[in-house]
Order: structure tokens, then sequence, then C-alpha cells
């Protein structure tokens, strides 16, 4: 992911900032504050945790050549970080997660599988697999949710004129609705690596997204709008959200452990 804009308008703000994880950190990776009681990485970051988004720090501007610091030793690597409280970071959805499809839909409109997120309307699905099965490439604006098992594309001859049959082969991500929070104060988890929004069909982590975004050779890199896009279908689109961490440690971070 990479920094697109700041709500306060501001350019970014970048630090050099301690870092520690086990595994090699990249440019584009989120990190949080590391524990407290962390003897290896305290008062530096470690990469995020991908499936609760707490105590967040920023992103990776660069990835540093040795990431486990071993403060005891005086073994310091540092990376530079962006740091704004309130940066919003466009980032790719990754659709290694999907969902499979459990019933086989003539219209192409539903979408069934077990254990989908509440409240999704307003959200999207997108068919994203096998490799040449007839729903592959459907793309659905949700318009209605049963329980936590059935979404529906909305309704309209408009939004249905190009979708095809999906199969119980058929695989599809979530792209989440925009400015919707859980429980927690959030409904985003990110990918292994911490770099990406994760497509799967259920999520907690203190993120949102304030905007959506297709990016195909049909449609170059746009906001998604039901009139536009809902209904069609294309086979190489790869999708983007504006992130916005909700539990940053320089905005008063909850529960820093």
């Amino acid at each position: 992911m990479r920094f697109h804009y700041d709500l306060a308008q501001a350019s970014p703000v970048i630090r050099d900032v301690l870092v520690y994880d086990g595994t090699s950190m990249t440019a584009g990776e989120a990190v949080e504050a590391a524990a407290v009681a962390d003897t290896n990485g305290a008062g530096g970051v470690n990469s995020a945790d991908v499936d609760a988004l707490i105590d967040m720090v920023g992103v990776l501007a660069e990835a540093p050549s040795n990431s486990v610091s071993v403060v005891a030793a005086g073994t310091d690597y540092y990376a530079k970080c962006i740091i704004n409280p309130l940066a919003v970071y466009l980032a790719q959805y990754d659709e290694t997660n999907a969902g499979t499809n459990t019933a086989a839909d003539a219209t192409g409109h539903n979408i069934t599988d077990v254990g989908i997120d509440a409240t999704q309307v307003g959200g999207w699905t997108y068919v994203n697999g096998p490799s040449g099965n007839t729903g592959e490439g459907n793309l659905m604006r949700i318009g209605a949710q049963t329980g936590t098992t059935v979404l529906t594309g909305v309704t309209g001859a408009d939004y249905d004129d190009e979708v095809k049959a999906t199969t119980t082969a058929s695989t599809y991500i979530l792209i989440r609705r925009c400015f919707t929070g859980g429980v927690t104060g959030g409904c985003i988890d990110l990918y292994t690596g911490a770099a990406k929004i994760d497509g799967s069909i259920d999520s907690s982590g203190d993120a949102i997204v304030l905007e959506n975004y297709i990016n195909s050779p049909r449609f170059s890199m746009e906001p998604l709008r039901t009139a536009k896009h809902s209904g069609k279908k294309d086979t190489k689109a790869t999708f983007y959200g504006d992130l916005y961490f909700t539990d940053h440690l320089l905005r008063g971070a909850s529960t820093q452990a």
C-alpha cells in the first residue's frame, strides 16, 4: 500500500522508526507499536496484526536492511515510516482468501456461502475464479442480504446486463462498503504481510475504507459506482480501497498492550 492523502491535507510525515519482526519487512507494510513489555522491539514497531489493526503507527516507506533489532545487545535497525495519524492509504484488495459459492445461480445475481459478515448491503461482490468459470468476472453491488448466507445484487435491468451464471466452483471476494465500522471500530483485515486489504468474507480489524476503486483495461482506476459498474463482467479487474486506520497510536490508540 502507499500514502494516498491526509484528511488534514498534510504532506507525508516520515520518521525513522526502530523495527523488530521475525520476518523481513517491506515497503508498503503497515506497522503497529511494539508491545510495552516487548524487550526486543521496545520503543519501535512490529508488522501489524492483520486481524486486529490496533495501536497502528503507519506504513513503511522503505524495506529495512534487517528487521530483528535486539535492544539489550545494542542492535538497532531502523526504517523510514509514514506516521501521519490522519493518513489514508491506497491498498489493493488481495483475492487469496476468496469465499466459495455453495449454490449455483443461473442469473449470477446471488452469492451463497456460510459465515459471511452481516450488514454487507452497499458493498460489492466480485467473482474472481476459477479461470474459465461462467461467473468469472461478475461484479455486483450488494442490494440485499439474507442472514450470513446469501448476498443479492441490486435489482433492475440496468444492473444485470453482463453477469453470467455462477456455479458451486465459483469463488468471490467481498469489497467492503465505505465509511462503515464494526463494533470494535472497524471491519477491515489486511492480508498476510500487512500490505493489502483481505478480500475475505469475515473481517474484524480496526480499519475502514473511505472509497473503493476498480482498475482494468476497461475501467481505468476509477471509483466504483452502481450505475457504471454493477452488473458488469470484467475478468481482468483489480480493486483498491482508501484505507484508514481507526486505532492509531498518535491519536490515542485504545489498547496498547
